[in-house]
């Protein structure tokens, strides 16, 4: 069953295009180093200022449809790159001492689900017409 992700964070603005590069590679998985085959659909966008935007950062909204449940998930993201959150973790409000990322997992995805939208995939935000996960879908190719 699908689930999903919608972590809204802040960034140095000076440094939104090295995070969305680092962390959609993370996401995107490569041949030496693949991801977990749990991430359906990943976008990363940059929003409107907020109010008590903390000054001189960017707000972002990066949203996953996913398996697993929420805390799996998100430690095997990291697991599967964790040098390209390393990367990405000192530019993100809040997350800066956690690298590197492995040593800090559970801080990591507390952090996360304390800035995602869903409540870990909890709050119903979407509608899912179908109950394969994302290897259902690729054996019956």
């Amino acid at each position: 069953m699908a689930q999903p992700l919608s972590f809204m964070f802040n960034v140095h603005a000076k440094q939104v295009k090295h995070v969305t590069t680092n962390l959609v590679a993370a996401f995107k998985g490569q041949d030496s180093h693949p991801l977990p085959n749990i991430v359906h659909y990943l976008w990363l966008v940059q929003l409107p200022d907020q109010v008590n935007q903390p000054k001189d950062t960017k707000c972002m909204l990066l949203t996953t449809v996913y398996d697993e449940e929420f805390g799996p998930y998100v430690k095997d993201i990291a697991k599967a790159h964790p040098a390209l959150f390393d990367a990405a973790l000192p530019n993100i409000v809040g997350m800066e001492k956690m690298v590197p990322v492995l040593k800090h997992l559970d801080a990591f995805a507390a952090f996360i689900q304390a800035h995602d939208l869903t409540g870990g995939g909890k709050i119903p935000t979407f509608l899912q017409n179908y109950t394969d996960t994302v290897l259902n879908i690729w054996a019956n190719d």
